[in-house]
């Protein structure tokens, strides 16, 4: 936090001339004689030492809690801002009553006593004191928010990244058991199931943006999609509708992966009458993606699993109000995400 003595002269500054105008209207003056003083000499001397003096005032208690708030006792901070009142009342009295009368021949006060003095200077110390005091602590709160805000926004891009890292591995094992299968069947398909692979994990490993180009996650899901048919030995019943036109538009980076996945980790893809869906489409002002499945009971793992569970998290600190997830789970599965544009 820095030391904002400037804004602190601006609230002092406002905050004096309309104590000054309060107290010259309270006595009957109009407005316009309430200034008056400019246009005299010995006014304008004495509004303006009182002005450095009252600033004087304010400034002292903001220095002594900018300096030792949060460093001591509430009890050693009230009594140094009650000597940080007297030192200032001492510079007042030295600044008034002691240069600018050997200066210009007159003081501030002209018929007073002890007792008026120290009323009269005990009232404007409270004042621009408690100013001092008030601006430190808006200022400390204001402070305190900004740090609260950015230790938020480090732990959302830290839980992002560990996120990202959980995914990954998970992906990586359930498409090496793809391989290893094809490889112990002998298929021909090997060799282009590992460079499919390879593309994937490229795009896994190396895309360290938090946003990447719509068209670059489609060319993943086209990938995963490759990649997951070559196990089957029959045309699995998928129906895949990708609408272009979307491709230059931004999204997080293995966002829609693990929901293609699901569909062939749970789904029962023999029956041409119950097809699993695969869907990217805009919509007014909303990106639109569809995904459902019959859920095979011959499976015994449970749906979701730890992909779709990241995703949700993913998607709420990126999005946060700006998007719709709605899962629903039961004889078929489906998944239907909204990301506002």
């Amino acid at each position: 936090m820095k030391f904002d003595w400037k804004n602190l002269l601006f609230w002092h500054t406002l905050i004096y001339f309309l104590l000054h105008l309060k107290d010259e209207l309270n006595a009957g003056f109009d407005f316009e004689s309430a200034f008056g003083w400019l246009f005299i000499e010995k006014g304008l001397v004495i509004m303006t030492t009182s002005f450095i003096a009252f600033y004087v005032y304010a400034l002292v208690s903001y220095w002594l809690l900018y300096r030792y708030y949060k460093k001591h006792s509430n009890f050693l901070i009230t009594s140094m801002i009650f000597g940080g009142v007297l030192f200032s009342i001492a510079f007042r009295y030295l600044l008034q009553e002691v240069l600018q009368k050997a200066i210009f021949g007159f003081g501030n006060y002209f018929n007073h006593t002890l007792w008026s003095y120290t009323l009269d200077n005990i009232y404007y110390a409270i004042v621009f004191t408690a100013l001092g005091v008030i601006f430190y602590f808006i200022h400390y709160s204001k402070h305190k928010d900004l740090q609260q805000k950015e230790l938020i926004l480090e732990n959302q891009k830290t839980e992002l990244a560990l996120l990202r890292s959980q995914i990954n591995p998970h992906f990586l094992f359930n498409t090496l058991n793809n391989i290893y299968t094809l490889i112990y069947k002998k298929s021909d398909l090997s060799l282009t199931a590992v460079e499919r692979l390879t593309t994937l994990l490229r795009y896994a490993l190396y895309e360290k943006e938090d946003m990447v180009l719509l068209k670059k996650e489609i060319k993943a899901v086209n990938d995963l999609v490759d990649l997951q048919k070559m196990r089957y030995d029959f045309e699995p019943a998928l129906n895949i509708d990708i609408e272009e036109g979307n491709e230059q538009l931004r999204i997080p980076p293995f966002i829609l992966i693990p929901f293609v996945e699901n569909i062939f980790k749970h789904a029962n893809l023999k029956d041409p009458k119950e097809r699993g869906v695969i869907k990217l489409y805009s919509e007014k002002e909303h990106l639109i993606f569809h995904a459902k499945n019959e859920v095979s009971h011959q499976n015994k793992d449970q749906v979701g699993g730890i992909g779709l569970e990241n995703i949700r998290k993913r998607l709420e600190l990126i999005y946060g109000e700006k998007h719709e997830l709605k899962i629903t789970e039961g004889e078929n599965f489906e998944v239907i995400l909204k990301i506002e544009l």
